[in-house]
């Protein structure tokens, strides 16, 4: 292969990777045909049996638009550079815990100090502090390893069916809260799953892996309310309230 067919068979390619990796397209099947060529048509050129010409070279950052995804990503990650370079970035206390295995009602072991801290930067910067969650009950919106931003409430009237971190004295727990029998001056609040996976077959076939349960008011040390979510691959505050 000539040197310049080398440097576009490479072009070529690396515009392809950076494609997949934004998700432009999905396989080499999809980049042939928005290139207008078969699979085997492009590997041959990539190959250099075929001559790749500047105008396809042209096609391929046009249809993929690849200069504003690299330009885009870089001004993502300069904004979190500076983020991270700046002594004023807010950093709040981090709490981390391993799952308290085999309890299916809580999944928080007993945590009574933060890990550490973490530079929540523009993402959850209305939060006094974040916690680290674990365990399957509370998936689609909150599932394990990811961290959520909370605030403090200041008194234990809550929102009913709104999201919130509950700290006993011996436990936290993310929930979906709701005065027990929908009445606001009960002594008990009623502590919901998202997660409405049942058993199948088995003694408890057909009931839910994760029940509501009841918790006494005068059992909770202090509620805070979720402000936000950053999930392992994902960054988004999400809408608390479940639709």
């Amino acid at each position: 292969m000539k040197k310049i067919e080398k440097v576009k068979s490479d072009r070529l390619e690396a515009i392809y990777n950076e494609a997949k990796l934004n998700r432009i397209v999905l396989n080499r099947d999809e980049y042939a045909k928005k290139l207008g060529y078969s699979r085997s048509h492009l590997f041959k050129m990539l190959q250099g049996e075929y001559e790749i010409t500047n105008e396809t070279i042209k096609r391929a950052e046009e249809l993929l638009n690849i200069t504003e995804n690299v330009s885009r990503e870089k001004n993502y990650l300069s904004k979190r550079n500076d983020l991270k370079n700046n002594s004023s970035a807010k950093r709040i206390p981090l709490y981390d815990a391993p799952a308290a295995a085999g309890i299916t009602q809580t999944e928080m072991s007993p945590i009574h100090a933060p890990s550490g801290t973490i530079d929540v930067g523009d993402l959850l910067h209305d939060s006094q502090a974040a916690i680290r969650i674990y365990g399957n009950s509370m998936i689609p919106n909150y599932p394990p390893g990811c961290v959520v931003g909370l605030t403090k409430c200041q008194s234990k009237f809550i929102e009913p069916g709104e999201v919130y971190v509950i700290e006993t004295r011996d436990r936290r727990m993310l929930k979906r809260i709701f005065y027990k029998n929908d009445e606001a001056d009960s002594e008990f609040f009623t502590l919901y799953s998202d997660n409405t996976m049942v058993f199948e077959g088995g003694a408890r076939n057909g009931k839910l892996a994760y029940p509501p349960f009841d918790l006494p008011k005068d059992e909770i040390v202090s509620i805070f309310t979720v402000t936000g979510v950053i999930k392992r691959n994902a960054n988004s505050v999400i809408i608390n309230r479940k639709q």
